[in-house]
């Protein structure tokens, strides 16, 4: 497929046989020279993205382009995930057998179904006493996306998601493993409607500076509206009050407000 729109140069898309779009171009280099290429995307078996890649391509002339397309429709379809394969000097953890597979700059990964992945995270039992779900399967787990500083360097982002036993997000984690900075954020739900009761976040800008701890709180009225949130920066420092709820019963004297049919009126205050 292709397309032109005024202003903008020739733009080409191909398509597999299950009708998803895997390459696009011309797409510049991502280090942002000049270089013109295909913007690729691998597909597991479920039609998810398994992952995205750039691939050099000086020309895109109509014969390329044909067989391009031709070598996309003889191969393989679907990427296997095999828990180890490099690609560039990048383990990604998939097979790399749809084309292309050769001359790849893998940009992002995702992960599915578990924690077999290359530099994938120890699980543990439990995060706040809450138990770790015994199984998340169809749910995203883990992700790597290249960091666009030094094209020398194959460095990314790492990000993974735990769950807990209804599937709810217990940890997130991010780190840029160029620096070692990281930003992790564990999640503590209430037993019987689900919402959430506290938060700690810990951050580091660097691995060699000091952990930051910022702990949130809150509270909820019978009805599940906010009531107060609390916010505390490393445990040394004082709990303050950022946000409070009052809902007072006006009765008569709420007859020139918007909410006398209801008696209530609400005041929201940051604080």
């Amino acid at each position: 497929m292709e397309k032109k729109i005024p202003g903008k140069r020739w733009e080409y898309m191909v398509y597999d046989k299950l009708d998803r779009p895997v390459a696009t171009g011309p797409a510049l280099n991502p280090y942002g020279n000049s270089e013109n290429g295909w913007l690729v995307t691998k597909y597991d078996i479920f039609d998810r993205i398994a992952y995205t890649a750039w691939q050099s391509a000086p020309t895109f002339t109509s014969i390329e382009r044909n067989a391009y397309k031709g070598n996309i429709y003889i191969g393989q379809q679907t990427e296997q995930f095999t828990g180890s394969q490099n690609i560039g000097d990048v383990d990604v953890g998939y097979s790399n057998q749809v084309y292309p597979i050769t001359d790849l700059l893998v940009l992002t990964v995702n992960y599915y179904d578990g924690y077999g992945y290359p530099n994938a995270p120890v699980i543990p039992s439990q995060i706040f006493n809450q138990n770790i779900a015994a199984s998340v399967i169809n749910l995203s787990t883990g992700s790597w996306v290249r960091i666009l500083d030094d094209p020398s360097s194959q460095s990314g982002e790492a990000s993974y998601v735990i769950y807990d036993s209804k599937y709810r997000p217990l940890r997130e984690y991010s780190e840029r493993q160029d620096t070692g900075g990281y930003i992790k954020t564990d999640n503590e739900y209430m037993p019987f409607n689900g919402m959430i009761m506290s938060t700690n976040t810990y951050h580091k800008k660097t691995a060699s500076d000091a952990e930051f701890v910022i702990k949130d709180s809150y509270k909820y009225f019978d009805n599940g509206l906010e009531k107060n949130h609390y916010h505390q920066i490393n445990v040394m420092e004082l709990k303050s009050r950022v946000l409070r709820v009052d809902i007072l019963d006006v009765g008569v004297a709420a007859i020139g407000l918007r909410l006398v049919k209801l008696g209530l009126f609400m005041s929201v205050k940051f604080e």
